[in-house]
């Protein structure tokens, strides 16, 4: 199969910046070992919550035993992530945002960031994900 590019191969390459270098650079080869550990983080995310064996429903009675206890909602919405159901994940990690900006230094926001850069920028739950986190930021 061929592939064709604009600019024809040089040996060169662009870099997001836009700017053009070796194909042997390190920046290349890091930006490939960075893609690589994210998607190893990604699979060792799904197998830890596999192995765990989440309910969803004991989660939930101890979250309603404990209404303030934000690491179970944390927990919750990181074990919804593993099993698809990002909506709800989006919901509770907002939760906690709304309840604690700063809670472990941001750690729901930097959540939602990510999954919302996972989900791609088009998608219906990060277009409204957003909304709603900009409206708690500068309200």
């Amino acid at each position: 199969m061929k592939i064709y590019t604009k600019s024809g191969d040089k040996g060169t390459t662009s870099l997001f910046s836009g700017k053009r270098v070796k194909k042997y650079n390190l920046s290349i080869q890091a930006y490939g070992t960075i893609d690589e550990l994210n998607s190893w983080i990604g699979l060792l995310k799904d197998e830890l919550n596999e192995v765990r064996n989440i309910d969803f429903n004991e989660i939930q009675e101890e979250i309603d035993t404990n209404p303030g206890d934000l690491n179970l909602l944390y927990e919750l919405a990181l074990s919804q992530i593993a099993h698809k159901d990002y909506g709800k994940s989006i919901e509770n990690l907002l939760t906690i945002f709304k309840k604690d900006q700063n809670w472990e230094k941001g750690k729901a926001k930097e959540q939602l960031l990510q999954l919302f850069d996972t989900l791609g920028n088009e998608n219906e739950l990060t277009l409204k994900g957003r909304r709603k986190l900009s409206s708690m930021i500068f309200s």
